[in-house]
C-alpha cells in the first residue's frame, strides 16, 4: 500500500525536506510506521514517544491501522508561552 508521510519542523529537515512516499504492508499501524521511520532515519528514533500523529488530517492513536493512500503527519511537540 502506498502511504505519504509528512514531517514538520526539524524532523522535515532530517528526512530531506520532502514528503516521504512509502510502500507499507496491509495491517501497518501508525506505531509500526513510526518504527519504520526510525530505522530509515536514526535521528527520528523514539518519535512515537514524543510526537503526535495525524491520519488523514485527524489525530490518530499509535494503534490506528493504515489503508491505501493514507497520509500520516508527524507533529512535533510544541512549546509556547
Amino acid at each position: 500500500m502506498k502511504t505519504t508521510v509528512l514531517l514538520f519542523g526539524h524532523y522535515r529537515e532530517i528526512a530531506g525536506g520532502e514528503p516521504i512516499e512509502l510502500e507499507v504492508p496491509e495491517g501497518e499501524t501508525v506505531r509500526s510506521l513510526a518504527n519504520r521511520l526510525s530505522v530509515a532515519y536514526p535521528k527520528l528514533s523514539g518519535i512515537e514517544t514524543y510526537c503526535r500523529f495525524a491520519l488523514n488530517e485527524e489525530y490518530a492513536t499509535l494503534d490506528a491501522i493504515l489503508t491505501e493512500g493514507d497520509t500520516v503527519a508527524v507533529l512535533p511537540p510544541m512549546s509556547g508561552g
